[in-house]
Formats: structure tokens, sequence, C-alpha cells
């Protein structure tokens, strides 16, 4: 070999041999011996000092935060004779100190005084952990025996094969001594390829594959061109792309369990991530959230949340200078400047006494409690005293003060943002086109995916599909996107047993055939239902059939599982982008809050028993006490149609005439003395949200009981006299009922407005009635619905 003469000669030490490249790892023969002249001719000049120099040198490639004037200048000896004089001057500013850790150092490129570079790069030993300048001569000569440096001595001088497998071992021992610098916090990095300009330790990552290590903007152009590498071809940059993985093969710092230190390494890189990584404290509270939630892949975003709002709170103290660190907030000295950053970060304006962000100081506040927990036990199990003092000391004035300083005005911004605020419901019209436009893209999207089985295809469907689910059962969107796909697979498809089938009557038997059931992870972890339709059924199955065939990966364990990924489809951006594409008159009403709420709601209507209720809201997901307490119809509503009718009665003096009478038996016209049903009067007010699918099936049995009701009522025009009473004749009754079918069905009585529109519809068939009858037949044939229910219950 030719190289093998050189390397062995006594007469130059690798110390003392200056690489023409830092990139160099293996010259050849003739580059050795032109540079031997030179070097004996700087050994004459320098041969008292010889020895010193070497140790300087070695002394200078160790650990340090920067280098003195005097190494530079003995360092100086062993180039040229005609530089010995100019060494001195050389810039020592060339290596800056990282944010996170002041003492860490990276190595950058140096020049002499007249700007020529300085070739004064080392390489760390991986065997033997010293650093070297020629890293091929010295694994050649001490460490030929090891299989890897066997390996790459095999190929011949000068190969393409020689040369990585040699750059391999150089990056793997100078990633070990980064590695070690980093856990210890002191010492210099040595990096890939050297900057010409100051640099942070913060700005470079290690390259999984060839162990280089390189800076985070130009890591992803190293990736694709990266000789050890194949998987990452094709990559586009970005954090989730090249440097996650590359953040997850950093060393793991001491007592911090490495499945959670990879949740935080892919933080966003800002101030608040350096902050959250330094304090031992933030990592603990979200170690503990980590081993009470880590299970769940879903909560990785909130545990990161919650270790960047204190963050955020630490980098504020440390900006005010008298809280440096979490433990600090603790003291119960520094109670009050603990009070005024949050107050900073929340944005309290002192002047309108209001938070920009009232939430964010309640969630502060249970931070800081709930770090205080922990560093209690830590410090009970230490046996240090003096940290479990000031925690109780802190927690006690707490308990006190800060519902003074700071919940108080924060829970009052958070209610008074409610207040005047119009409750959005969805109209029953644009949930029927927002199904109608359901089944035409389902048909659309299953015959595309069945003809062409490809990742769009298959996202289409899965988003058709997980809108229909979210809105069908009136479920919430995060508890249906996150359904597992195993329990959709793995679903209990056994027939209703027979016994049970004798409680049930011959329709809900042929509801249980017709839909089926599965059980999915609720909210709080709950175990909730899901039913699913036929035509959901064959969307999912075709689904599951077509996973692999569309580049949904095997490790995503979501039914609508995002392709290429380990994500799943977001449900609310699904519903949102469906409601604005179907022609709804209102779609910010159409998402899966309102319409969960605009259920719970509008079942008062329905008069449901205790049973029923609890079962319904069992279903939602809820309590029964939840139900009872907010799930009310609209208390701008009740006020209007319900309380106003006591006021105007105390106003006019008639509030005697309904003793005996609760709210819905007290009739009174707010515009004339005639007895008007309260909810006909106010209904063109109010919202003509109805709930479509209410018990209609005995509507044909209580139409003859209503026609009779209403002849024995006189329809009254304003200030007129008593017409003559008619039986509603068949021809009435059925120009009635086409126009007004949708509200003898929901049980709400139309006002005139649509009592005027029902006689313009059938002008022949109503032309001897008024609005006032037409609305009283309305209302007789829903009290008639409301016996008839009673009578079967």
């Amino acid at each position: 070999m030719l190289g093998c003469p050189s390397i062995s000669s006594p007469d130059i030490s690798e110390e003392e041999y200056a690489p023409q490249t830092a990139e160099e790892s293996d010259s050849s023969a003739e580059s050795i011996i032109r540079h031997k002249s030179k070097k004996k001719k700087a050994r004459k000049t320098t041969s008292g000092n010889s020895q010193e120099d070497v140790r300087q040198l070695k002394r200078r490639c160790t650990l340090t935060q920067s280098n003195s004037s005097n190494s530079n200048a003995k360092e100086s000896s062993s180039l040229d004779p005609e530089d010995t004089n100019t060494s001195a001057s050389f810039d020592d500013t060339r290596e800056s100190s990282s944010p996170d850790c002041s003492d860490v150092t990276v190595m950058t490129l140096r020049k002499k005084k007249h700007g020529g570079r300085l070739y004064n790069k080392k390489f760390y030993c991986k065997f033997c952990c010293k650093p070297f300048s020629k890293m091929a001569r010295h694994l050649q000569s001490k460490h030929k025996d090891k299989p890897e440096v066997a390996k790459a001595m095999a190929f011949p001088v000068g190969s393409k094969e020689r040369k990585i497998q040699l750059s391999l071992l150089r990056n793997q021992g100078n990633r070990a001594h980064n590695n070690e610098v980093i856990k210890k916090g002191q010492g210099m990095l040595i990096p890939r390829q050297q900057s010409s300009v100051p640099v942070k330790a913060s700005d470079y990552l290690h390259c999984i594959n060839c162990q280089g290590y390189f800076k985070r903007r130009s890591l992803w152009r190293h990736m694709q061109r990266c000789h050890l590498s194949r998987k990452v071809k094709g990559l586009r940059p970005g954090t989730s792309r090249v440097q996650a993985p590359c953040k997850y093969a950093e060393p793991v710092p001491d007592s911090v369990n490495a499945q959670f230190w990879k949740l935080v390494q892919v933080m966003h890189d800002d101030e608040i991530t350096n902050v959250v990584r330094k304090e031992s404290c933030i990592l603990k509270f979200g170690e503990h959230l980590f081993n009470k939630h880590g299970h769940d892949v879903t909560k990785h975003d909130y545990i990161r949340q919650k270790m960047r709002e204190t963050g955020r709170l630490v980098l504020q103290g440390q900006k005010n200078g008298k809280l440096k660190m979490v433990s600090d907030f603790f003291v119960p000295g520094n109670f009050p400047h603990v009070i005024a950053a949050v107050k900073n970060v929340a944005g309290l304006n002192e002047e309108t006494n209001t938070y920009k962000t009232p939430s964010l100081a309640l969630k502060l506040g249970h931070n800081l409690k709930k770090i205080a927990d922990v560093l209690e036990c830590e410090a009970m199990i230490a046996g240090d005293e003096n940290t479990i003092r000031n925690v109780k000391v802190f927690k006690q004035i707490c308990d006190t003060k800060w519902s003074e300083c700071i919940s108080s005005k924060a829970l009052r911004n958070l209610s008074e943002a409610k207040w005047n605020t119009p409750q959005l419901l969805p109209f029953t019209e644009d949930v029927k086109k927002m199904h109608q436009y359901l089944n035409i893209r389902r048909t659309e999207c299953h015959t595309k995916l069945k003809e062409e089985p490809n990742k769009k295809h298959w996202a289409e469907l899965a988003k058709i599909t997980l809108c229909e689910v979210i809105i069908f059962n009136r479920r919430r969107e995060g508890e249906v996107s996150k359904m597992i796909l195993n329990a959709f697979t793995l679903r209990d498809t056994s027939l209703t047993h027979p016994d049970v089938e004798l409680a049930l009557t011959d329709l809900e038997k042929k509801l249980c055939r017709h839909f089926q059931r599965i059980e999915i992870k609720g909210k709080r972890g709950r175990k909730v239902p899901i039913l699913l339709t036929p035509d959901m059924m064959t969307s999912m199955d075709l689904l599951v059939n077509t996973r692999r065939d569309c580049e949904v990966l095997d490790e995503n364990p979501f039914m609508f599982a995002r392709p290429k990924a380990l994500t799943h489809i977001r449900g609310s951006d699904v519903v949102r982008q469906i409601a604005q594409s179907c022609g709804a008159k209102q779609p910010e009403a159409l998402s899966s809050t309102k319409l969960r709420k605009h259920m719970a709601t509008m079942s008062k209507i329905l008069n449901l028993k205790d049973n029923e209720m609890d079962n319904l809201a069992d279903f939602l997901g809820h309590d029964i006490r939840v139900h009872r307490e907010y799930y009310r119809l609209p208390e701008g509503t009740l006020q209007l149609a319900k309380i106003s009718k006591v006021l105007m009665a105390m106003e006019r003096g008639q509030l005697s005439d309904f003793k005996g009478r609760n709210l819905d038996e007290i009739i009174i016209d707010p515009q004339e003395n005639v007895a008007v049903d309260s909810d006909a009067s106010n209904s063109e007010d109010e919202d003509n949200t109805s709930v479509t699918d209410a018990a209609s099936s005995a509507a044909s049995s209580a139409a003859s009981s209503a026609a009779s009701s209403a002849s024995l009522l006189s329809t009254k025009s304003s200030g007129a006299s008593q017409t003559t009473r008619r039986k509603w004749t068949e021809a009435e009754i059925k120009a009635v009922e086409k126009t007004l079918m949708e509200y003898i069905s929901s049980g709400k009585v139309p006002g005139k407005a649509e009592c005027l529109k029902c006689i313009e519809t059938s002008p022949l068939a109503l032309k001897e009635r008024r609005w006032e009858g037409v609305k009283f037949y309305v209302k007789n044939r829903i009290d008639a619905l409301k016996r008839e229910s009673v009578k079967r219950r």
C-alpha cells in the first residue's frame, strides 16, 4: 500500500502533520513526501521546543471554551518558518457559544493574519477517544485489528468505498465526543463542515445515517445526497420530514425518560423550547403528564402545550430579572413577582382590568400548582426540607391570594365575553341539504375508489364517511376522528337475544337489524356508542379493504387515517368544508358541537321520561344532570315567550285572572286584548329550527279529533265579533297538512306568516278560513298527538 511507509515513519508525528484539507482522510505517499522537507525545516527552527509544541497541540484539542493566544503562538511553530512571526494574530472570536449553554462552543474556520486558512481541525478516534489530524493513518497504525477498520482498509486507496467507510468512522468518533460535550454542558463540538461565521450549538444536528454534524438548514440537502442513506431520497425540507428523526437520535439527558425526550425533541425550536429543555422542573412536570397520558399519541400535543405555557412564564420572569429558574417561583418572597409575570404573559390591561387571554391566566395557575405538587414529592423523597417548606408556604399563599389577584378577573372576563352573543342553532333545511350532499358525494367516491384505488380517492371517501358518522350520531368530532381501526373490525356483530326482543316492538326489532353498533373511547375515557347505517358500513368496509393499496401505513392505528402518515383526518375541518360546499344558508351553525347542543335542547319538546332522557344523555356521552342543568331551551327565548306573559299580566292588572294556571296556560296578546297563544304570537320572532324526526305515527288518528276540536273554537279577527263555527272538511285538512305538516310533527305552533302562506298555497280549499283558524287547527292537532302519546305510555 502506498501510504504505509509514510504513516509508520518515525520522523513525522501525527500531531505535527498539518493536512491540506479538513476532509482528506487518506493521502498518497507522494503528498506526504512533498510536505516532509518543509516539516524538517520547521523542526530545525524549533528543535528545542518540539516536544512542548506537541503537548500544546494536544492541550488545544481538548475541551476548552476558547484558545489562548499563547497556544496560537506555539502552534505556529509547526507551520512554515515564514509564518512563525505572524501566528500570534489569529482571530480568537471564531468559536461562538450556544445560547442554551454558554460553556459549549462549536469549532469554526480559523485564518492566519494574511487571510490564509489555518488547517487546525482534528477528529476524535472512535476507539481511544483522542484527537488526531490524520484519522486514516491513526486507525491503520493503532486500530487495524478492529473489524470496522479492516473493512475500510480492504478497499483500494483513493476509492469511493474506502472514503465512505473512513468518513463514517471519523464521524462516529466525533459524534461520541459531541454527545459527551452536550451531556456535560462544556467543551467544543466538532462539526462536519466548519463555518466561517460564529454559530450556535442549537443550529446543528447529527445526521441519523452518516453521523455527521450538520447545520439544521442544510440537513435536508445533505440527506438527499448522503451515501449511507437510501430511504430519504425525494423528501421535502422541513422539521417533520428530516430533522425530527435526527432529533430523536440526540443524547438523552440523565434522569429523563427516553420516550418522553423524543416528545420534547420535536418541539419547535425557539427561545421557549430552549427554556423547557434546560429547566429540570418543567421536564419533571412534562414527564408527570407523559406518565399519565403518554400512551395516547393524540395527547402528546397537549403535553407539549403545557410545557410551553410554563416556559413562556419562566421566560417572562427572566426578563423581569427576579425569577431566573422555576424553583425561584416557589420562594415565598417572590410571590409578587410571580403574580406580575402571570399578568404580563396573559396580557392584563390595568386600565380596563381585562386580560387579553384570560384562559391562559387560569392555565398558568393550574400548571404552577401541579409543578408544586411534583416538586414537593421529589423533595420528600430526597429529604430536602428547605424545598418542602418553600413549596408548602407557596401553596398556602396561592390558596389565599391567587383568586384575589388572578382567577377572579380571568373568570369574570370569560363570563362577560359570553353576554349578548347570538346562539347559533342549525336550521333543519341546512341539515337536510348536508345529508343530501353527502349521499351524492358518497356515491361518487365509491365509484372512483373502486375503479382507481389511490390515496387521493381513499382520502376523499374517508372524509365523506367521517362526516356522515359525526352528523348522524351527533358525536364529538374528536371522538370519531380518533376511532381505532380495531373498534370497527372487532365490533360485536351478534344478533339481539331472543329474550330481549320480547320487550321490543316490531319497528324496534327492524331497527336493531338495520343498524350496527360499535363502541369507541370518548371524553375523559368514557365508553360511547356509535350507530352505523348500511351505507356507512359499506363505505367503511371499502376503506378497510383498500388501505394497503392506497398507501395507508400498517402502523397507523386510526380508522380515518391519513395516507403515508401516522395521524388521522381532523373531523372539524371536514365538517366545516362540507358545510360550506353543500349550499347551507348558515354553514357556521353546522358544527359537531352545535348539532349536539341542538339535539339535546330540542329533545325537551318530546316530553321524555327520566329513563328515556338518561338513555339519550348516555348516548351523547353526558350525565343526566348535564341535560337538566345546561341543555334547556334558549334562555332568551324562554324569557321572551314565557316570563313576558307574567310581566304583561301584572302591567294590565290581569294576573288574578290566571289564578291556578301555569305559564303554558296563560294566554295574552301583547298587541290586542284577545287571548292568543303566546307560543304562536312569538313564533315569528323565533328561529324556525325544528326537529324533523319527531314522532308522527299518531298523526292520522289524531286528525279527526283535532278537526272536531278546532270546530269548537271561533276564529277572531282584530276587534271583530265571533264567526260561525264550521267543521273542518277533508279537503281543508289535506291543504293544511300539505304545507304545515312539519309543524304538526315537530310540535311547534306556526305564526301568522306561515298560516297566510298556507292559505295562499291552497286558496280554493281554504278560502273560508282565516289565518287564526289555521293556527288553532295546528295547535289542536299537536295537543291531540301529545294526548295519544300519554295514553300509549
